[in-house]
Protein backbone atom coordinates (compact mmCIF):
# COMPACT_ATOMS: atom_id res chain seq x y z
CA UNK A 1 0.00 0.00 0.00
CA UNK A 2 1.42 3.68 -0.92
CA UNK A 3 1.52 5.36 2.16
CA UNK A 4 -0.03 8.35 2.64
CA UNK A 5 1.85 11.45 2.14
CA UNK A 6 3.51 13.48 5.09
CA UNK A 7 1.52 16.25 4.82
CA UNK A 8 -0.75 16.80 8.44
CA UNK A 9 -4.10 17.35 7.50
CA UNK A 10 -5.10 19.35 10.01
CA UNK A 11 -2.25 21.84 9.32
CA UNK A 12 -3.54 21.92 5.66
CA UNK A 13 -7.20 22.24 6.44
CA UNK A 14 -6.16 25.46 9.01
CA UNK A 15 -4.86 27.31 5.74
CA UNK A 16 -8.30 27.63 5.01
CA UNK A 17 -11.22 26.01 7.86
CA UNK A 18 -11.05 28.89 10.09
CA UNK A 19 -12.43 31.03 7.66
CA UNK A 20 -16.12 31.77 8.68
CA UNK A 21 -18.90 30.53 6.09
CA UNK A 22 -21.15 32.91 6.44
CA UNK A 23 -19.10 36.61 6.72
CA UNK A 24 -21.98 39.00 7.72
CA UNK A 25 -24.34 36.98 9.03
CA UNK A 26 -25.63 36.28 12.78
CA UNK A 27 -24.16 33.43 14.10
CA UNK A 28 -25.96 30.90 16.37
CA UNK A 29 -25.76 31.29 19.81
CA UNK A 30 -23.25 28.83 22.00
CA UNK A 31 -26.02 26.87 23.40
CA UNK A 32 -26.69 25.99 19.51
CA UNK A 33 -23.24 25.15 18.89
CA UNK A 34 -22.72 21.03 18.48
CA UNK A 35 -20.21 18.90 18.60
CA UNK A 36 -19.79 15.89 16.89
CA UNK A 37 -19.84 13.83 19.64
CA UNK A 38 -22.60 15.70 20.94
CA UNK A 39 -24.20 15.20 17.84
CA UNK A 40 -23.67 11.62 17.54
CA UNK A 41 -25.01 10.98 21.25
CA UNK A 42 -28.41 12.98 20.98
CA UNK A 43 -29.12 10.72 17.57
CA UNK A 44 -28.87 7.80 19.42
CA UNK A 45 -31.03 9.26 22.53
CA UNK A 46 -33.69 11.23 20.09
CA UNK A 47 -34.22 9.07 16.68
CA UNK A 48 -37.83 7.59 15.93
CA UNK A 49 -35.99 4.30 14.97
CA UNK A 50 -33.86 4.41 18.28
CA UNK A 51 -36.45 4.87 20.32
CA UNK A 52 -38.62 1.83 18.87
CA UNK A 53 -35.82 -0.54 19.15
CA UNK A 54 -35.25 0.72 22.60
CA UNK A 55 -39.18 0.07 23.20
CA UNK A 56 -38.78 -3.54 21.64
CA UNK A 57 -36.37 -4.14 24.13
CA UNK A 58 -38.21 -3.25 26.92
CA UNK A 59 -41.19 -5.28 25.52
CA UNK A 60 -38.72 -8.23 25.01
CA UNK A 61 -37.20 -7.78 28.52
CA UNK A 62 -40.25 -7.54 30.37
CA UNK A 63 -41.65 -10.91 28.32
CA UNK A 64 -38.61 -12.41 29.55
CA UNK A 65 -38.52 -11.79 33.26
CA UNK A 66 -42.86 -12.77 32.56
CA UNK A 67 -42.09 -16.40 31.66
CA UNK A 68 -38.45 -16.59 33.75
CA UNK A 69 -41.35 -16.31 36.65
CA UNK A 70 -44.17 -18.68 35.20
CA UNK A 71 -41.52 -21.11 34.81
CA UNK A 72 -40.57 -21.23 38.18
CA UNK A 73 -43.63 -20.98 39.82
CA UNK A 74 -44.25 -24.54 37.50
CA UNK A 75 -41.03 -25.74 38.89
CA UNK A 76 -42.00 -25.12 42.36
CA UNK A 77 -45.24 -26.60 42.00
CA UNK A 78 -43.73 -29.68 40.30
CA UNK A 79 -41.12 -29.73 42.89
CA UNK A 80 -43.80 -29.97 45.91
CA UNK A 81 -46.20 -32.69 44.31
CA UNK A 82 -42.44 -34.62 43.66
CA UNK A 83 -41.93 -34.67 47.47
CA UNK A 84 -45.57 -34.88 48.94
CA UNK A 85 -47.57 -35.97 46.26
CA UNK A 86 -45.44 -38.84 44.51
CA UNK A 87 -43.96 -42.32 46.35
CA UNK A 88 -40.82 -41.75 43.88
CA UNK A 89 -40.76 -38.16 43.98
CA UNK A 90 -37.41 -37.85 45.07
CA UNK A 91 -36.08 -40.32 42.69
CA UNK A 92 -38.28 -38.82 39.87
CA UNK A 93 -36.23 -35.56 41.03
CA UNK A 94 -32.58 -37.07 40.82
CA UNK A 95 -34.11 -38.85 37.55
CA UNK A 96 -34.61 -35.50 35.86
CA UNK A 97 -31.45 -33.62 37.03
CA UNK A 98 -29.18 -37.12 35.72
CA UNK A 99 -31.31 -35.96 31.67
CA UNK A 100 -30.64 -32.74 32.03
CA UNK A 101 -27.18 -33.14 33.13
CA UNK A 102 -26.42 -35.90 30.10
CA UNK A 103 -27.78 -33.52 27.29
CA UNK A 104 -25.36 -30.97 28.43
CA UNK A 105 -22.29 -33.43 28.03
CA UNK A 106 -24.20 -34.40 24.60
CA UNK A 107 -24.58 -30.63 23.67
CA UNK A 108 -20.64 -29.89 24.87
CA UNK A 109 -19.56 -33.34 22.72
CA UNK A 110 -18.51 -33.52 19.12
CA UNK A 111 -19.87 -36.62 17.42
CA UNK A 112 -18.05 -36.64 14.65
CA UNK A 113 -14.83 -36.07 17.04
CA UNK A 114 -15.84 -38.57 19.80
CA UNK A 115 -18.05 -40.59 18.48
CA UNK A 116 -17.79 -43.41 21.73
CA UNK A 117 -18.38 -41.08 24.03
CA UNK A 118 -21.14 -39.49 22.15
CA UNK A 119 -22.68 -43.21 21.66
CA UNK A 120 -22.13 -43.53 25.33
CA UNK A 121 -24.10 -40.65 26.24
CA UNK A 122 -26.84 -41.62 24.35
CA UNK A 123 -27.66 -45.02 25.77
CA UNK A 124 -27.18 -43.56 29.44
CA UNK A 125 -29.54 -40.78 27.98
CA UNK A 126 -31.78 -43.57 26.79
CA UNK A 127 -32.10 -45.23 30.09
CA UNK A 128 -32.35 -42.30 32.26
CA UNK A 129 -35.63 -41.34 30.24
CA UNK A 130 -36.96 -45.00 30.49
CA UNK A 131 -36.36 -44.94 33.79
CA UNK A 132 -38.26 -41.68 34.21
CA UNK A 133 -41.11 -43.32 31.86
CA UNK A 134 -41.75 -45.76 35.00
CA UNK A 135 -41.33 -43.33 37.82
CA UNK A 136 -44.21 -40.65 36.18
CA UNK A 137 -45.85 -43.60 35.32
CA UNK A 138 -47.03 -43.60 39.33
CA UNK A 139 -49.30 -40.59 38.69
CA UNK A 140 -48.78 -37.03 40.94
CA UNK A 141 -45.93 -35.13 38.90
CA UNK A 142 -46.53 -36.03 35.01
CA UNK A 143 -48.74 -33.37 34.12
CA UNK A 144 -46.52 -30.86 35.98
CA UNK A 145 -43.46 -32.67 34.50
CA UNK A 146 -45.06 -31.42 31.10
CA UNK A 147 -46.14 -28.44 32.07
CA UNK A 148 -42.22 -27.38 33.70
CA UNK A 149 -40.82 -28.56 30.08
CA UNK A 150 -43.09 -26.39 28.47
CA UNK A 151 -42.32 -23.37 30.71
CA UNK A 152 -38.92 -23.79 30.42
CA UNK A 153 -39.01 -23.82 26.53
CA UNK A 154 -40.92 -20.43 26.95
CA UNK A 155 -38.22 -19.35 28.97
CA UNK A 156 -35.44 -20.53 26.79
CA UNK A 157 -37.56 -18.72 23.77
CA UNK A 158 -37.84 -15.56 25.69
CA UNK A 159 -34.45 -15.25 26.59
CA UNK A 160 -32.95 -15.98 22.53
CA UNK A 161 -35.70 -13.23 21.81
CA UNK A 162 -34.57 -10.79 24.11
CA UNK A 163 -30.73 -11.62 23.41
CA UNK A 164 -31.86 -10.74 19.51
CA UNK A 165 -33.42 -7.91 20.00
CA UNK A 166 -30.93 -6.48 22.06
CA UNK A 167 -28.44 -7.12 19.27
CA UNK A 168 -31.08 -5.60 16.99
CA UNK A 169 -30.74 -2.61 19.13
CA UNK A 170 -26.74 -2.43 19.08
CA UNK A 171 -26.96 -2.37 15.19
CA UNK A 172 -29.26 0.48 14.72
CA UNK A 173 -27.36 2.47 17.50
CA UNK A 174 -24.21 1.87 15.58
CA UNK A 175 -26.21 2.50 12.36
CA UNK A 176 -27.76 6.21 13.48
CA UNK A 177 -24.68 7.33 14.92
CA UNK A 178 -22.83 6.62 11.93
CA UNK A 179 -25.21 8.22 9.77
CA UNK A 180 -25.19 11.25 12.24
CA UNK A 181 -21.32 11.74 11.75
CA UNK A 182 -21.76 11.59 8.34
CA UNK A 183 -24.35 14.20 7.92
CA UNK A 184 -22.01 16.32 10.46
CA UNK A 185 -19.22 16.07 7.98
CA UNK A 186 -21.17 16.56 4.97
CA UNK A 187 -22.80 19.59 6.36
CA UNK A 188 -19.11 20.89 7.43
CA UNK A 189 -17.94 20.09 4.03
CA UNK A 190 -20.54 22.07 2.44
CA UNK A 191 -20.42 25.40 4.82
CA UNK A 192 -16.55 25.41 3.85
CA UNK A 193 -17.61 25.16 0.14
CA UNK A 194 -20.49 28.20 0.58
CA UNK A 195 -17.66 30.60 1.32
CA UNK A 196 -15.72 29.70 -2.00
CA UNK A 197 -18.43 29.91 -3.75
CA UNK A 198 -19.73 33.12 -2.61
CA UNK A 199 -15.66 34.20 -3.54
CA UNK A 200 -15.96 32.67 -7.10
CA UNK A 201 -19.50 34.57 -7.54
CA UNK A 202 -17.68 37.75 -6.65
CA UNK A 203 -15.01 36.95 -8.89
CA UNK A 204 -17.35 35.85 -11.94
CA UNK A 205 -19.11 39.20 -11.78
CA UNK A 206 -15.66 41.30 -11.50
CA UNK A 207 -14.60 39.55 -14.87
CA UNK A 208 -17.98 40.29 -16.59
CA UNK A 209 -17.68 43.86 -15.61
CA UNK A 210 -14.14 43.24 -17.14
CA UNK A 211 -15.49 42.24 -20.41
CA UNK A 212 -17.97 44.73 -20.34
CA UNK A 213 -15.27 47.47 -19.94
CA UNK A 214 -13.87 45.81 -22.82
CA UNK A 215 -16.46 46.00 -25.02
CA UNK A 216 -16.68 50.23 -24.08
CA UNK A 217 -12.98 50.42 -25.41
CA UNK A 218 -13.39 48.13 -28.10
CA UNK A 219 -11.04 45.32 -26.72
CA UNK A 220 -13.79 42.40 -27.05
CA UNK A 221 -16.75 40.34 -28.66
CA UNK A 222 -20.11 40.64 -27.66
CA UNK A 223 -19.83 36.78 -27.58
CA UNK A 224 -17.09 37.19 -25.07
CA UNK A 225 -19.64 39.07 -22.79
CA UNK A 226 -22.51 36.58 -23.32
CA UNK A 227 -19.96 33.54 -22.61
CA UNK A 228 -18.90 35.44 -19.28
CA UNK A 229 -22.87 36.42 -18.47
CA UNK A 230 -23.53 32.53 -18.55
CA UNK A 231 -21.13 31.64 -16.47
CA UNK A 232 -21.71 34.25 -14.08
CA UNK A 233 -24.99 33.04 -13.72
CA UNK A 234 -24.08 29.31 -13.59
CA UNK A 235 -22.03 30.17 -10.59
CA UNK A 236 -24.86 32.24 -9.06
CA UNK A 237 -27.24 29.21 -9.34
CA UNK A 238 -24.19 26.29 -8.18
CA UNK A 239 -24.76 29.02 -4.99
CA UNK A 240 -28.18 28.51 -3.92
CA UNK A 241 -28.31 25.44 -5.07
CA UNK A 242 -25.92 24.14 -2.25
CA UNK A 243 -27.42 26.86 0.28
CA UNK A 244 -30.45 24.87 -0.11
CA UNK A 245 -28.88 21.79 0.31
CA UNK A 246 -26.66 23.12 2.99
CA UNK A 247 -30.06 24.11 5.00
CA UNK A 248 -31.70 20.93 4.26
CA UNK A 249 -28.96 18.86 5.98
CA UNK A 250 -29.08 21.09 9.09
CA UNK A 251 -32.96 20.32 9.40
CA UNK A 252 -32.71 16.78 8.91
CA UNK A 253 -29.60 16.90 11.81
CA UNK A 254 -32.14 18.71 13.85
CA UNK A 255 -34.48 16.22 13.35
CA UNK A 256 -32.33 13.33 13.93
CA UNK A 257 -30.97 14.94 17.37
CA UNK A 258 -34.97 15.80 18.21
CA UNK A 259 -34.44 18.98 17.83
CA UNK A 260 -36.70 21.81 15.89
CA UNK A 261 -36.30 21.60 12.55
CA UNK A 262 -35.72 25.37 11.92
CA UNK A 263 -33.66 25.35 15.28
CA UNK A 264 -30.36 27.67 14.53
CA UNK A 265 -27.13 24.83 14.69
CA UNK A 266 -23.82 25.83 14.15
CA UNK A 267 -20.76 23.15 13.57
CA UNK A 268 -18.16 22.81 15.69
CA UNK A 269 -14.82 22.10 13.13
CA UNK A 270 -13.66 18.55 13.25
CA UNK A 271 -10.00 17.27 12.34
CA UNK A 272 -10.44 13.98 11.26
CA UNK A 273 -7.36 11.67 11.50
CA UNK A 274 -6.16 9.42 8.89
CA UNK A 275 -5.68 6.20 10.48
CA UNK A 276 -3.21 3.09 9.36
CA UNK A 277 -5.17 0.55 7.44
CA UNK A 278 -6.64 -2.50 8.68
CA UNK A 279 -6.40 -6.16 7.56
CA UNK A 280 -8.92 -7.23 5.56
CA UNK A 281 -8.43 -10.80 7.44
CA UNK A 282 -8.96 -9.20 10.85
CA UNK A 283 -11.92 -7.28 9.86
CA UNK A 284 -13.34 -10.34 8.36
CA UNK A 285 -12.77 -12.57 11.11
CA UNK A 286 -14.01 -10.09 13.98
CA UNK A 287 -17.53 -9.32 12.00
CA UNK A 288 -17.92 -13.18 11.84
CA UNK A 289 -17.21 -13.25 15.22
CA UNK A 290 -19.45 -10.65 16.68
CA UNK A 291 -22.61 -10.92 13.95
CA UNK A 292 -25.38 -10.84 16.04
CA UNK A 293 -27.32 -13.10 13.23
CA UNK A 294 -24.72 -15.77 13.46
CA UNK A 295 -24.78 -15.49 17.99
CA UNK A 296 -28.38 -16.17 17.69
CA UNK A 297 -28.53 -18.97 14.96
CA UNK A 298 -25.65 -20.40 17.57
CA UNK A 299 -27.92 -20.02 20.70
CA UNK A 300 -30.92 -21.78 18.52
CA UNK A 301 -28.33 -24.77 17.39
CA UNK A 302 -27.92 -25.29 21.14
CA UNK A 303 -31.23 -25.09 22.03
CA UNK A 304 -32.16 -27.36 19.39
CA UNK A 305 -29.41 -30.38 20.22
CA UNK A 306 -30.47 -30.18 23.63
CA UNK A 307 -34.19 -30.60 22.63
CA UNK A 308 -33.04 -33.46 20.56
CA UNK A 309 -31.02 -35.25 23.27
CA UNK A 310 -34.35 -35.63 24.56
CA UNK A 311 -36.43 -38.09 21.68
CA UNK A 312 -35.79 -40.90 19.97
CA UNK A 313 -33.09 -40.80 17.19
CA UNK A 314 -34.91 -42.43 14.45
CA UNK A 315 -38.15 -40.32 15.01
CA UNK A 316 -39.61 -37.75 13.09
CA UNK A 317 -39.20 -35.42 15.62
CA UNK A 318 -35.53 -36.32 16.24
CA UNK A 319 -35.16 -35.94 11.94
CA UNK A 320 -37.14 -32.28 12.31
CA UNK A 321 -34.72 -31.13 14.95
CA UNK A 322 -31.48 -32.22 12.30
CA UNK A 323 -33.15 -29.93 9.95
CA UNK A 324 -33.77 -26.68 11.77
CA UNK A 325 -29.89 -27.35 12.73
CA UNK A 326 -28.91 -27.64 9.34
CA UNK A 327 -30.96 -24.65 8.44
CA UNK A 328 -29.61 -22.64 11.38
CA UNK A 329 -26.13 -23.53 10.13
CA UNK A 330 -26.90 -22.28 5.65
CA UNK A 331 -27.99 -19.58 7.69
CA UNK A 332 -24.75 -18.89 9.51
CA UNK A 333 -22.73 -19.59 6.33
CA UNK A 334 -24.90 -16.87 4.39
CA UNK A 335 -23.80 -14.69 7.05
CA UNK A 336 -20.15 -15.40 6.48
CA UNK A 337 -20.57 -14.81 2.45
CA UNK A 338 -22.45 -11.76 2.71
CA UNK A 339 -19.64 -10.26 5.18
CA UNK A 340 -16.98 -10.95 2.79
CA UNK A 341 -18.22 -9.77 0.16
CA UNK A 342 -19.10 -6.26 2.19
CA UNK A 343 -15.67 -6.46 3.45
CA UNK A 344 -14.47 -6.86 0.48
CA UNK A 345 -16.40 -3.32 -1.17
CA UNK A 346 -15.44 -1.87 2.25
CA UNK A 347 -11.70 -2.04 1.23
CA UNK A 348 -12.14 -1.47 -2.64
CA UNK A 349 -13.83 1.66 -1.44
CA UNK A 350 -11.30 2.37 0.98
CA UNK A 351 -8.13 2.02 -2.09
CA UNK A 352 -10.39 4.58 -3.94
CA UNK A 353 -10.55 7.16 -1.30
CA UNK A 354 -7.21 6.93 -0.29
CA UNK A 355 -6.29 7.40 -4.16
CA UNK A 356 -8.31 10.73 -3.77
CA UNK A 357 -7.15 11.91 -0.94
CA UNK A 358 -3.09 11.20 -2.55
CA UNK A 359 -4.15 13.31 -5.36
CA UNK A 360 -6.13 15.93 -3.40
CA UNK A 361 -2.49 16.36 -1.49
CA UNK A 362 -0.70 16.39 -4.57
CA UNK A 363 -3.21 19.10 -5.98
CA UNK A 364 -3.03 21.30 -2.83
CA UNK A 365 0.92 21.90 -3.26
CA UNK A 366 1.06 22.73 -6.79
CA UNK A 367 -1.85 25.24 -6.08
CA UNK A 368 -0.05 26.43 -2.69
CA UNK A 369 3.23 26.87 -5.17
CA UNK A 370 1.15 28.61 -7.85
CA UNK A 371 -0.23 30.83 -5.56
CA UNK A 372 3.36 31.81 -3.99
CA UNK A 373 4.82 31.79 -7.00
CA UNK A 374 1.47 34.25 -8.63
CA UNK A 375 2.39 36.20 -5.35
CA UNK A 376 5.94 37.00 -6.46
CA UNK A 377 4.81 38.11 -10.17
CA UNK A 378 2.06 40.32 -8.94
CA UNK A 379 4.28 42.29 -6.21
CA UNK A 380 6.71 43.04 -9.79
CA UNK A 381 4.04 43.49 -11.84
CA UNK A 382 4.27 40.35 -14.23
CA UNK A 383 -0.06 39.34 -13.22
CA UNK A 384 -2.78 40.93 -12.84
CA UNK A 385 -5.25 41.25 -9.51
CA UNK A 386 -7.47 38.90 -11.40
CA UNK A 387 -5.00 36.78 -12.09
CA UNK A 388 -3.86 36.49 -8.73
CA UNK A 389 -7.22 36.20 -6.80
CA UNK A 390 -8.00 33.02 -9.39
CA UNK A 391 -4.85 31.40 -8.23
CA UNK A 392 -6.42 32.64 -4.65
CA UNK A 393 -9.07 30.74 -5.15
CA UNK A 394 -7.88 27.56 -7.02
CA UNK A 395 -6.13 27.56 -3.76
CA UNK A 396 -8.91 27.69 -1.85
CA UNK A 397 -10.62 25.09 -3.76
CA UNK A 398 -8.42 22.55 -3.35
CA UNK A 399 -8.05 22.59 0.81
CA UNK A 400 -12.14 22.07 0.30
CA UNK A 401 -11.11 19.19 -1.86
CA UNK A 402 -8.66 17.86 0.74
CA UNK A 403 -11.05 18.31 3.09
CA UNK A 404 -13.85 16.26 1.47
CA UNK A 405 -11.51 13.66 0.28
CA UNK A 406 -10.60 13.33 3.90
CA UNK A 407 -13.62 13.00 5.33
CA UNK A 408 -14.90 10.01 2.48
CA UNK A 409 -11.76 8.24 3.25
CA UNK A 410 -12.73 8.65 6.88
CA UNK A 411 -16.04 7.69 6.31
CA UNK A 412 -14.67 4.51 5.05
CA UNK A 413 -12.65 3.55 7.77
CA UNK A 414 -15.55 4.26 10.00
CA UNK A 415 -17.75 1.89 7.93
CA UNK A 416 -14.78 -0.96 8.61
CA UNK A 417 -14.47 -0.26 12.70
CA UNK A 418 -18.58 -0.94 12.56
CA UNK A 419 -17.79 -3.98 10.64
CA UNK A 420 -15.26 -5.07 12.87
CA UNK A 421 -18.10 -5.16 15.14
CA UNK A 422 -20.51 -6.95 12.38
CA UNK A 423 -22.46 -4.24 11.89
CA UNK A 424 -22.70 -2.95 8.36
CA UNK A 425 -24.12 0.12 6.74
Amino acid sequence: MKKLKAISLSLALTMFLSVPAFAGTEMPSLSNTLSLEQVKKLAVENSRSAKDARIGLEYAEVKKDQVANQYLGVRDARREAAVRGNPAGKLVEATVGSIKNINAQIAATNPSKEPEKYALLQQQLALENSQLGVLTSLGGVDDLMAMEDKAETGKLQAEDAYNTTKNKVRDAEKIIEFSAESMYLQALQVEKMLDILNQKEQFMNKLLKVEKIKKEAGMTLDTNITTQAVSTSDSSKELRYWKDKHQTTLKVINDLIGRDLNAPLKLQEVNVRIKARDKYEEVLDQSIKNSGTIAEQKRLIERNQDDRGSVKSRSDEYSLYLKEEKRSNLAIEKVKIDNEVNVKNLFTDLSAKEKSYELAQVTLENSKKILEQNKLKFEVGMISKIELEQAELSFQSAVSDLQKASYDYYLVTRQIEMAKEGVFQ
